[in-house]
């Protein structure tokens, strides 16, 4: 009864989306061009999905962005494991990664040598006891909260609130 109060609390329905499959709002990524302006325009979107984030990058930011996604969902190159991935694509990453995976996400894209990374985040995500080693190995450069919640399944009650993490050189030691 409990997780299903906590479930309803939250506006969710319970079930997770298969591969944790949340499409990115476009005003998510707008509110992001301002802040990456001055990046090299080489980008990889290594959970691209439908190409929520690419195409705003592409087409608002003037961004190249090479998307590949673990799933195939007709944008970019499917079947690519960022995890599993030995050298980096590009040394800018821009992605929503997904949630349950998103600290190791972080230790992955330092260990392949990311220069610059943007990850939409929970504003959540840094209060875990379990990232604090992460948060005090490579801690963001800026954090920037979006001041409206993001809705991820369109059904017009968004719950979510979501902050861009953004790394930078000089960041890591």
């Amino acid at each position: 009864v409990m997780q299903n109060l906590g479930v309803a609390m939250v506006g969710g329905h319970g079930k997770r989306r298969k591969d944790d499959f949340y499409p990115t709002p476009p005003e998510a990524t707008r509110a992001l061009l301002p802040l990456i302006a001055h990046w090299p325009l080489h980008v990889w979107e290594p959970c691209c999905g439908d190409g929520a984030i690419s195409r705003v990058l592409e087409r608002e930011g003037n961004f190249t962005v090479h998307s590949t996604d673990l799933v195939d969902r007709g944008y970019g190159t499917g079947g690519h494991d960022f995890f599993k991935a030995e050298a980096s694509i590009a040394e800018t990453i821009v992605t929503n990664p997904p949630f349950k995976p998103a600290a190791e996400f972080i230790l992955h894209a330092a260990d392949l040598g990311i220069v610059r990374m943007a990850l939409l985040l929970k504003m959540t995500f840094w209060n875990a006891a379990t990232r604090i080693k992460i948060w005090n190995w490579w801690q963001p450069t800026a954090i920037h909260p979006l001041t409206w919640r993001l809705d991820f399944d369109g059904r017009g009650a968004p719950t979510m609130d979501c902050m861009w993490c953004l790394w930078e050189p000089g960041a890591k030691d």
